[in-house]
């Protein structure tokens, strides 16, 4: 069941059909003969109470188990959970028959835990388990003349509640689930979005340097023309190029150092936006 709505759904569509079901059945029998016309309306309630607990009992109990698709693990919390359901259902049944219905309302309490700390999967196994403990507590249990009808009503209203309530708290946990997700990326989108802002600008701002000083780093290691006033433009010599290439060469190591520097800025940067990592101005100057 996805949402409250189709819990709601089953439960209408149970008590109509049980009811159908019920007194189409009832009247067969006393149309035989087999059933009093006057035990009509407590034969056709009886039968209507035990149908609708038996859908409303066992069919969220395996829509879970259909729809989980794996087995159901018992942590420490849940034994105490059903300890606790077998205490209660030993306070109902330990007393007196006049006090069981008045004590009935002790199995609200497990049940209610259950839902509000496991969901709907919780509360439908806590119901299952305390209608079983139910049938077994009025067979084996000695007793004089029991209101089944009573049980049974108390059981219906019990599985209806502990269902609605498990189902709202599921659908809270649900919500806060997406909400967290939503919240993480909107983070990791604004987180991109100021990486992207910032790579426009360090593009832009390492333009131009990286330009100029590429320029000037190959004008460093091309050899250069020599001009005379009366003579046109003519190579350099063997010999004076061989002099100007053991000279020290202060531009070219210069324009070479921040040529680098700025390569390792640029790739520190890809670095840190592939990575997702917080970007900051001192993890960009900290390779320097």
């Amino acid at each position: 069941m996805g949402s409250l709505r189709d819990l709601l759904i089953l439960i209408v569509v149970t008590v109509v059909s049980a009811a159908l079901v019920a007194a189409g059945y009832v009247g067969l029998l006393v149309a035989a003969g087999l059933i009093p016309t006057a035990d009509l309306t407590s034969a056709a309630l009886r039968y209507w109470v035990g149908d609708v607990i038996g859908i409303i009992v066992v069919t969220p109990f395996l829509l879970m188990l259909w729809m989980r698709g794996s087995g159901l693990r018992i942590s420490r919390e849940a034994l105490l959970q059903i300890s606790a359901i077998a205490a209660a259902q030993t306070i109902v049944f330990g007393y007196a028959e006049e006090k069981q219905l008045q004590l009935f309302y002790v199995v609200f309490l497990p049940i209610i835990w259950l839902a509000v700390r496991t969901g709907i999967e919780g509360a439908s196994i806590g119901i299952l388990i305390t209608q079983v403990g139910l049938i077994l507590g009025l067979q084996l249990v000695p007793g004089g003349t029991r209101d089944i009808i009573a049980f049974q009503t108390l059981m219906l209203i019990l599985a209806i509640t502990g269902l609605v309530v498990g189902q709202v708290v599921t659908e809270r946990q649900c919500t806060e689930v997406q909400l967290r997700l939503h919240q993480v990326s909107l983070a990791r989108v604004a987180r991109f979005g100021s990486v992207g802002e910032f790579a426009a600008a360090l593009a832009h701002e390492l333009n131009q340097p990286l330009m100029a000083a590429g320029t000037m780093r190959g004008w460093s290691r091309t050899p250069c023309a020599e001009a005379t006033p009366h003579r046109t433009w003519r190579p350099i010599s063997p010999r004076k190029q061989s002099h100007r290439s053991n000279a020290p060469q202060p531009c070219y190591s210069v324009c070479g150092r921040w040529c680098g520097l700025a390569a390792a800025i640029a790739w520190r940067a890809r670095s840190i936006t592939l990575s997702g990592e917080l970007l900051t101005y001192a993890s960009l100057i900290s390779i320097g």
